[in-house]
């Protein structure tokens, strides 16, 4: 229908949708007519994911770019996105490579940058959904924020250890308190019953104590499984290569302070990310050549073009040194 390398007009476009569309609820019994797959596609795909991504503001853009330069210089990288991707060969002439956010986890791992002090995996998921989100729409700082997590502690603050033991105490001395009274009654009988003890709550401070460890555990807990759970959503997302450059850019700005503190030139730390800490890294699960780091003091010396005047100074002064034989 579309040639990969052309520039899509909108009625190309229009037309697209309503192809998808058809051929993606072709044996829907539930949309029979083509406006009604179309009107459904609309509403459930196109509307919610419209927003997915975030337009870069002027001065992003503007930086990106210039990373996009040094990114470049790294014919590396495409290896790489390869090597932890897949490949999907359309025609003889077209293949489409592309990585999922399951790959590009396993890479970051692999390179011992992801679940260690340096970046935690919901900083990278939330650098990954600037471009990507999941089917529920919901991102996962979304998720993890403070209100989603005290309805979760509303719903299951009974649960909590301490809380069980309050409760279990109440009811004990409840049951207590009414054996009591009933042997208060008996008290005159032959062989009266044995009146039972109450059990001591615990004291304000014991109780306010527990309570904020084990809410602490509680929502550490809490994270740890909605992070597993949103992984599981967002894993089979694809992603293209202009996508996984601004990604690295993304990674390396986040963690700037850590590959190098002293500089504020994105470009520095940028180079020193993709080489030390992921081709570096990487090299012995992908085989590609990574340039030596020159030896401080043997650095290569710079050279210049030789210009016709450069030449006539050559031959003369070798003229001179002959004469002077």
């Amino acid at each position: 229908m579309h040639g990969p390398t052309k520039v899509v007009l909108q009625r190309q476009f229009f037309e697209a949708i309503v192809r998808a569309a058809y051929v993606k609820y072709h044996n829907c019994s539930d949309l029979p007519t083509l406006a009604d797959k179309l009107d459904h596609m609309f509403k459930n795909k196109l509307v919610p994911n419209a927003t997915k991504t975030k337009i870069k503001s002027s001065d992003e853009e503007k930086n990106f770019k210039l990373a996009e330069g040094v990114i470049d210089e790294y014919d590396q990288l495409w290896t790489v996105f390869e090597y932890f991707g897949r490949q999907k060969q359309t025609n003889n002439l077209h293949k489409d490579a592309t990585l999922t956010v399951g790959d590009l986890l396993n890479m970051f791992k692999k390179a011992k940058i992801l679940d260690t002090e340096r970046i935690s995996t919901a900083d990278f998921i939330e650098i990954v959904e600037k471009y990507h989100a999941n089917g529920s729409g919901q991102k996962l700082c979304e998720k993890l924020s403070k209100q989603c997590f005290e309805s979760y502690y509303k719903a299951n603050a009974a649960d909590m250890q301490i809380n069980r033991e309050i409760e279990e105490i109440n009811n004990y001395n409840q049951q207590a308190m009414e054996h009591n009274e009933k042997c208060q009654q008996q008290q005159d009988a032959e062989n009266p019953p044995q009146p039972m003890e109450l059990k001591v709550l615990p004291e304000e401070d014991e109780v306010r104590e527990r309570t904020e460890q084990e809410m602490a555990q509680m929502q550490a807990d809490w994270t740890q499984r909605t992070i597993a759970e949103h992984i599981m959503w967002i894993k089979g997302a694809e992603i293209v290569f202009f996508e996984f450059k601004e990604i690295l850019f993304d990674m390396a700005r986040k963690l700037k302070d850590q590959i190098d503190p002293k500089t504020g030139k994105m470009t520095i730390v940028l180079k020193k990310f993709i080489d030390e800490w992921l081709l570096r890294r990487l090299s012995s699960f992908v085989k590609f050549k990574i340039p030596a780091n020159p030896i401080k003091g043997k650095e290569a010396s710079r050279t210049w073009p030789e210009s016709q005047k450069d030449v006539i100074i050559r031959e003369r002064q070798a003229q001179i040194a002959e004469e002077e034989e």
